[in-house]
């Protein structure tokens, strides 16, 4: 196992390798071999997880939420929580990788099945297969899936919220905010965010990164250009709409933002524009975290339990409420 960077640890198989994410490789050495060194969430409570899931919890692997599946694009694992009858509330996490790499494996659930709360955690399109907003459009579509089969999952439809890092991140926040803008996108708001060192927007990522970034954003295969399909000028319309900041508005639902303040790979400052941008529009809950001397990875017991306390308060609490006033 080995951190691709961008928030997602993973196998490497070398004969699953594209052809694509070689030239990425080739072209980008450095950034890679510094990104592989990133432990993230996932990984380092990976090994405990896993007994505990295999001794006491259910787990549905691979379930089709969407169409956009030949290379398992629209894939979902689902755990649930050992105790309670449910229907539970449901955290769908989305893993990073710079929009680039990265699957739903090592998903952090353990915290959050401890707790009551189901997790969903999804693969989507990645941006060598399509440029955005092809991975919006699968958050959605993986939100929309669980709303839509919540009674057969035993989960409810109206405590749903989302957590990623990095990449995953950057989707949970777009995605989450959107999602209380009916207009855009048609389905129902989350019920709260987690946003773990997310790219908030891509307009002003490169301007704001330190000298000694690996991710290179002055070459051609920047991980943003790629998502774009171009650059920030040629696709301007379409940097506007893949940044959070662009979004924000006084409906936003709760939202817990972490980023260390030592990040070399996204600048902590993509996260302070976000949280000022929703606290100047109105959001009542916008919790912005930094944490002195931490990097991109910040996965510790004490984070982690920070972010159930969250989701328990947003998620558990207001569906025990209802179910108590029912």
């Amino acid at each position: 196992m080995r951190s691709t960077g961008f928030g997602q640890l993973q196998a490497v198989n070398s004969s699953e390798s594209t052809s694509s994410t070689n030239e990425f490789y080739k072209a980008n050495i450095l950034a890679i071999a510094i990104l592989t060194i990133v432990v993230v969430c996932g990984a380092l409570l990976a090994n405990k997880a896993e007994l505990a899931l295999n001794a006491h919890v259910l787990r549905i692997k691979d379930v089709q939420y969407g169409p956009n599946n030949l290379q398992g694009n629209n894939l979902m694992d689902l755990y649930f929580p050992s105790t309670g009858s449910g229907p539970y509330p449901v955290v769908v996490w989305i893993h990073g990788g710079g929009w680039l790499i990265g699957n739903k494996d090592n998903s952090p659930s353990e915290v959050l099945l401890d707790n009551g709360i189901a997790v969903a955690s999804i693969n989507y399109r990645l941006s060598k297969e399509a440029i955005f907003p092809a991975q919006e459009e699968d958050c959605f579509g993986a939100l929309q899936y669980l709303r839509s089969h919540a009674r057969e999952l035993n989960i409810d439809p109206n405590e749903i919220g989302l957590w990623g890092a990095s990449a995953g991140g950057h989707l949970v926040a777009l995605v989450g905010i959107k999602s209380s803008i009916g207009s855009l996108n048609g389905t129902a708001p989350v019920k709260a965010i987690c946003d773990w060192c997310g790219p908030a927007d891509i307009r002003t990522l490169a301007a704001q990164s330190k000298p000694d970034c690996p991710l290179h954003h002055d070459t051609p295969d920047a991980v943003e250009k790629l998502l774009l399909g171009g650059t920030i000028e040629e696709k301007k319309t379409l940097a506007v709409e893949a940044s959070p900041t662009a979004f924000a508005h006084g409906n936003c639902p709760p939202i817990l933002i972490m980023h260390g303040d030592a990040d070399d790979i996204v600048p902590v400052e993509q996260s302070l524009d976000l949280s000022k941008a929703l606290k100047s529009a109105g959001a009542p809950h916008v919790d912005m975290v930094v944490l002195p001397g931490s990097g991109h990875n910040f996965c510790t017991r004490e984070n982690m339990e920070r972010v159930s306390k969250f989701f328990v308060t947003y998620l558990k609490q207001s569906a025990e409420r209802a179910s108590f006033e029912q």
